[in-house]
């Protein structure tokens, strides 16, 4: 016997182990990260406590519209003037009561409408005491309507509530339910049959809290779903917003700019090349004329030559400045390194600014796209300073950076604070930025008042030169 006893203690032991097991997977496979999504699990609380209030007025309709639409059938069961019929119509009473206070109670506390759950163990334990004590005068153990306390439960699996809260309206629900039961008639404990309602009442609320937990994670996990898809949808909106504002700023800057630089290539062709052309049409004038009369001087013929060959060669300088500043040509011709250097060079000698550059990766393995965009990131940079940065110095450097390489100028001038210049929409900034996006880079600025001024690029690298 002991045997029997100690082999049925383990297998509810493993039972037990294994529900709780079941329990802990079922919460691991349904939940999402409730560390890390507060605000979200904040929202579902207050969503299901949105549900409870709505359910528990819903039920408390119901119930209220079932009892008094169902009260002249009780005639059909019980014979008029009876005990049973007199026991029905308190019953009725007393659930119409608890219907009419838990409305009222809702509509009058604002501390219940914002925590219903109170009320929901209130109102289901006196329902259940009503029931039990109602079931124990009508027969009791020998009614079939007894045998019905195990769908009592069930009615649980409407709460949108945790496991826990669950748990405790199930088993007070339970309990409620017996105590009136067998206070209202305690001979009915010692008879055998009135372990068969217990123990259907015992499986059923096992059944109700797993199924209604079961509803309440899909329930949550459907919400963070939706809540996490309206998140990223807004945070899109909001990206694409912000993406096409900059663009359209970008092409308004861009014609901008592009309306500036032919403006100063007007001028450079008319201040230099107009110069410098009419000149050489003046020397040819003289020469021509030179030329016509009787007596050649030979030496106003080579001083003339040698005039018009000057102006030749400031001519050429002046195209070529003109077209390198449309195209670097030491850039197709020698390289990134070898243009960067030449503009800290021009930085040098224009702004009086000293510059360093230094590179620890292979040139070689960066593609076109990639040179020109850092080329012009780094003129860009320079222009700034040169306008605006009022620095003695400005270091540019060229490193690998894990997988990746990046490229920074620094300098020491009296920085800007980068919020402004971006709300400012500043084409500088918003080119450089640009310009990192199309080589699948990102930029950093780091900048304050009297603190200098940090960009940084990181790109992917291909960190193998490419065969030659």
């Amino acid at each position: 016997m002991c045997g029997g006893n100690r082999m049925t203690g383990d297998t509810m032991d493993r039972v037990r182990r294994r529900a709780g097991d079941w329990v802990r997977q079922l919460d691991m496979d349904l939940d999402l990260a409730d560390e890390a999504a507060p605000d979200a699990l904040r929202a579902f609380h207050d969503h299901a406590t949105r549900l409870t209030r709505t359910g528990v007025r819903v039920t408390a309709i119901l119930l209220l519209l079932l009892t008094l639409l169902a009260w002249p059938t009780d005639l059909l069961v019980f014979p008029d003037g009876s005990d049973g019929l007199d026991l029905l119509a308190a019953w009725r009473l007393w659930t119409l009561g608890l219907c009419v206070g838990a409305l009222a109670a809702l509509k009058a506390s604002h501390y219940l409408a914002e925590r219903p759950f109170p009320l929901v163990l209130v109102a289901f334990a006196l329902s259940m005491g009503g029931t039990g004590f109602l079931m124990a005068r009508l027969g009791g153990l020998e009614s079939p309507l007894t045998y019905g306390v195990y769908t009592v439960p069930l009615m649980t699996v409407l709460l949108i509530v945790d496991l826990p809260r669950r748990t405790l309206a199930t088993v007070l629900m339970v309990v409620a339910y017996f105590a009136s039961f067998f206070a209202t008639e305690p001979a009915y404990l010692a008879r055998p049959a009135a372990a068969t309602p217990i123990v259907w009442a015992v499986g059923s609320s096992v059944a109700a809290i797993a199924v209604g937990h079961v509803v309440y994670l899909l329930l949550r996990a459907n919400f963070l779903q939706h809540s996490t898809l309206d998140s990223m949808r807004r945070g899109l909106e909001q990206r694409v917003a912000e993406q096409t504002e900059q663009l359209r700023n970008l092409a308004r800057n861009l014609a901008s700019v592009q309306e500036e630089e032919r403006i100063r290539i007007a001028r450079e062709i008319h201040d230099e090349l107009g110069q410098t052309l009419t000149g050489l049409r003046m020397e040819l004038e003289d020469l021509e004329g030179a030329c016509e009369q009787d007596a050649v001087d030979r030496s106003r013929l080579a001083d003339g030559f040698a005039r018009a060959g000057t102006l030749l060669t400031a001519l050429h300088d002046s195209v070529g400045a003109v077209l390198n500043a449309l195209r670097p040509r030491l850039l197709d011709s020698r390289g990134l390194i070898a243009a960067v250097e030449a503009l800290a060079r021009d930085l040098a000698r224009k702004a009086g600014v000293s510059c360093t550059v230094s590179c620890g990766l292979d040139e070689e393995a960066l593609s076109q796209e990639q040179s020109i965009a850092l080329y012009r990131v780094v003129q860009e940079a320079m222009t700034n300073v040169a306008r605006h940065a009022h620095a003695r110095h400005v270091s540019v450097s060229l490193d690998i950076d894990g997988p990746d390489a990046s490229v920074e100028i620094r300098d020491d001038g009296i920085g800007f604070d980068p919020e402004a210049a971006a709300a400012q929409d500043r084409f500088g900034m918003v080119g450089i930025r640009e310009r990192a996006r199309l080589v699948g880079g990102s930029c950093t600025i780091d900048s304050g008042p009297d603190r200098g001024t940090c960009i940084r690029i990181r790109f992917p690298y291909l960190s193998e030169a490419p065969a030659a």
